[in-house]
């Protein structure tokens, strides 16, 4: 999971996040991405972690695209990550 936030000020009043997720994950990995979130925005911006609201909501991998590619579920990231072509797999390798 990747998150990036820019702020130059502290945050007032609250902050809402809205995450599309992939269905597939536990309730246990799922309460750790919110812990998570609200953890680094507070952080990032200033602000108490109880100003953080956050919204994840499960798609079905199916309605998701990345890349040109729809997604895979959950745990099944390699074989998904294979079949992308060379210059796109350089550029997410990149980027981590």
């Amino acid at each position: 999971m990747r998150i990036t936030l820019v702020a130059t000020t502290p945050l007032r009043g609250n902050c809402w996040i809205h995450g599309d997720i992939r269905r597939g994950r536990t309730e246990a990995v799922k309460r750790n991405m919110l812990g998570r979130i609200v953890r680094d925005v507070a952080a990032a911006t200033g602000s108490p972690e109880e100003y953080v609201w956050v919204y994840l909501c499960d798609l079905p991998a199916f309605h998701i695209i990345e890349n040109g590619q729809v997604m895979c579920p959950p745990g099944e990231e390699d074989a998904w990550f294979a079949t992308l072509p060379n210059e796109i797999k350089e550029g997410l390798q990149s980027a981590t």
